[in-house]
């Protein structure tokens, strides 16, 4: 907003940043590869990507204010169940 930078090349910028300090992070820490729990990543990566292609045509017919409404309410009970969860 203040850089004037669009909003395409600041997330793309901020993917590459994450992506980077992700492969390092990972390289540095090879003691713990073994703790990696690989077939859950391929799972959830595997189910992100088949929704992500299913679901971005039925994105593209509703209305914005809609799914700005279902992201709210995902991300409001995503943060109910963890303050749930983790309060002793």
């Amino acid at each position: 907003i203040y850089l004037k930078v669009p909003t395409k090349v600041a997330a793309g910028t901020s993917l590459v940043a994450i992506a980077a300090n992700s492969v390092l992070a990972l390289a540095l820490r090879f003691e713990f590869w073994n703790q990696i729990p690989i077939l859950e990543i391929a799972a959830f990566t595997a189910a992100a990507i088949s929704a992500s292609l299913i679901m971005s045509p039925l994105a593209n017919k509703l209305p914005t204010k809609l799914l700005q409404r279902i992201f709210a309410a995902v991300i409001t009970l995503v943060a109910i169940y963890l303050i749930s969860t983790n309060v002793s």
